[in-house]
Order: structure tokens, then C-alpha cells, then sequence
């Protein structure tokens, strides 16, 4: 059996990151600065900042999801229009 990664290809196969990994990314490395905010701008700034960064990850679970049950169907359709109906 072979092994597969996130997006259902072998994992042997090399891929550029998809562009929710790579917000996932950029999301966890502005998480970094959280605390750091705290000391270096306005309370009411720096709680804005983790609720938006709070947001977005929900957001880009959300989307996470979404993609896992369209990529299946975008797969199917592509291999049999006519039966994508």
C-alpha cells in the first residue's frame, strides 16, 4: 500500500505547498508575535490582533474542509464529465 500525503497524492511525490498550507504557515508564524504584542502596542491592539489571528484560523479550518470534499468531486468530474451532474 503506498503512503499519501494531505491532498491524496504519494507521498513520494514532491508538490509545492497548497495555498491554505501556506497561510497556515504565515498564520503560525504571526502567532509568534502574540504575546509580544502586549508590550509593544495598545491592550485594545493587541487583543484585536488575536481575535483577527483567531478568526482567520477558523476561518482556514473551515475552508481545510471544504476543500477535502470538493478535490474528490473535482477529481470525479474531471475523469467523467458527463456523470458530474
Amino acid at each position: 500500500m503506498t503512503e499519501s500525503n494531505s491532498a491524496g497524492r504519494p507521498a513520494d511525490e514532491v508538490t509545492a505547498p497548497s495555498p491554505l498550507d501556506a497561510a497556515d504557515a504565515a498564520l503560525a508564524a504571526a502567532g509568534a508575535i502574540e504575546e509580544s504584542n502586549y508590550a509593544a502596542v495598545s491592550p485594545h491592539l493587541a487583543v484585536a490582533y488575536r481575535a483577527a489571528a483567531q478568526f482567520m484560523a477558523g476561518e482556514l479550518a473551515a475552508r481545510r474542509d471544504q476543500s477535502g470534499v470538493a478535490t474528490p468531486r473535482l477529481a470525479g468530474a474531471a475523469e467523467d464529465p458527463d456523470a458530474a451532474t
